[in-house]
């Protein structure tokens, strides 16, 4: 019995020490682990399913869009790259980019490569569109696409293709032009490229990316297609809403040249995680709401206002509102497309007998606004009363915010429909 007990307690410290050593083994190698990710992005070290697939690593995404810039600045006979280069030293930091069998198959080298390179007097910049990637054991291979413009005057070049690869074990990478082709995938992709040697101009720099730097970089992107490329830019919009709100891509051209280019700056926002996509709900300094539905890293649409199509957020609240709450809230959409000069939705929920008797068309109804609503409209809401079955009326204080003692007073019937469905109208004077 004695030395059962014996045994016994000797087997419990056996495994206690081993309990032991292995927590302390896990913690090294979660350490290291950690130590290793602050120089290596961890979706790098991560396999995806085999096959050409959306790029949804963001950091990856600019980081080799970075490359293809340095391949354009390097390819430039003209601009000089950071310091004033000679002409062979730009050859060199050119080729050393170049991948390695597109050289050999042009027969591309240091005799050579000037009658190659870019010969005009302005700086090239690659303003990234879409990416793939397909992964080859240590190498990731990315198919992008992006407009080239001139970097001085912002006019459009051409359209363009690349083949970035990233060499993970070595963590070099390599570019390659790809012509002839209309969409990333039409490119025809050579997997010979097995090992890329480091040189001084090629080491992979990975360009850190959080959800803020994303958000701001997916609405200047916006901003920047519909002053330039409104076509690009109209497709980046949620199709119900570009409908609903523009109708076609020429009435959205026509309302773009009255909105100014202003940049959006974000103060808070809020990521859910829906079935397919990330959804983003982002809050400028104004007060604006916008919504962010992406699918990989620049594969997204906007909706650009809380009010001209339903969002699951303003249905959820509504359902759960009383009358005096829906009231308000109509009377905020109302409110808020005055604010962003969206007289078309403002006039749309006006009741009809009310337009017949004020306001025959829009151009009618928008002068009126013009003149007669502020810049940056604030309701308050004053006193609420109920005229009859589902007509409301609501004594609402207009102010112009950031400017005292600049107010009015309105008063408006909302007529409650089925659904969000409503109708206003309210006192001229």
């Amino acid at each position: 019995m004695k030395k059962t007990k014996v045994i016994l307690i000797v087997m419990i410290i056996v495994i206690l020490i081993i309990i032991i050593l292995l927590g302390i083994l896990l913690s090294i190698n979660k350490k290291k682990i950690e130590e290793y990710g602050e120089e290596l992005p961890k979706e790098i070290t991560e396999r995806v399913p085999e096959g050409l697939n959306p790029q949804d690593d963001p950091e990856m995404f600019y980081s080799v869009s970075n490359y293809i810039q340095s391949f354009l600045d390097y390819g430039s006979v003209n601009f000089a790259t950071r310091e004033d280069k000679t002409l062979e030293e730009k050859s060199k930091m050119f080729l050393d980019i170049l991948n390695e069998n597109y050289k050999k198959k042009n027969n591309l080298d240091s005799n050579n490569i000037t009658e190659y390179m870019y010969k005009g007097e302005n700086r090239l910049t690659f303003y990234p569109l879409h990416m793939k990637q397909l992964i080859e054991d240590n190498i990731f291979i990315n198919v992008v696409y992006g407009l080239i413009e001139d970097y001085e005057t912002g006019a459009y070049i051409q359209d363009a293709y690349y083949i970035v690869r990233l060499d993970v074990d070595s963590y070099a990478v390599d570019v390659e032009p790809v012509n002839n082709v209309k969409s990333i995938d039409e490119v025809q992709i050579s997997k010979d490229t097995k090992v890329i040697k480091v040189n001084d101009y090629n080491q992979y720099v990975s360009v850190a990316m959080n959800v803020p730097n994303l958000i701001n970089r997916y609405m200047a992107n916006y901003i920047k297609l519909s002053k330039d490329y409104p076509e690009l830019a109209y497709n980046y919009l949620d199709k119900e809403y570009r409908e609903k709100r523009y109708g076609s891509l020429e009435e959205f051209k026509q309302e773009v040249e009255k909105q100014s280019s202003e940049e959006i700056i974000m103060k808070s926002y809020k990521v859910e995680q829906e079935e397919g996509y990330r959804r983003i709900v982002c809050l400028d300094e104004k007060g604006k709401y916008y919504i962010i539905n992406e699918t990989s890293t620049m594969e997204y649409t906007l909706i650009m206002d809380t009010y001209t199509i339903t969002i699951p957020e303003f249905l959820e609240k509504y359902n759960k509102a009383n009358a005096g709450e829906k009231v308000v809230l109509n009377i905020d959409r109302f409110m808020k497309a005055l604010n962003d000069k969206n007289y078309k939705f403002a006039y749309s929920v006006l009741a009809d007998s009310f337009k017949e008797r004020n306001f025959k068309t829009l151009a009618d109804f928008e002068n009126y606004a013009k003149a007669n609503f502020y810049e940056n409209n604030k309701f308050s809401y004053e006193k609420f009363g109920n005229e009859a079955d589902m007509y409301y009326t609501y004594e609402v204080k207009v102010s112009n915010q950031g400017a005292e003692n600049i107010e009015k007073t309105k008063t408006f019937i909302v007529l409650l429909n089925d659904g969000t469905d409503f109708e206003l109208s309210f006192n001229l004077d």
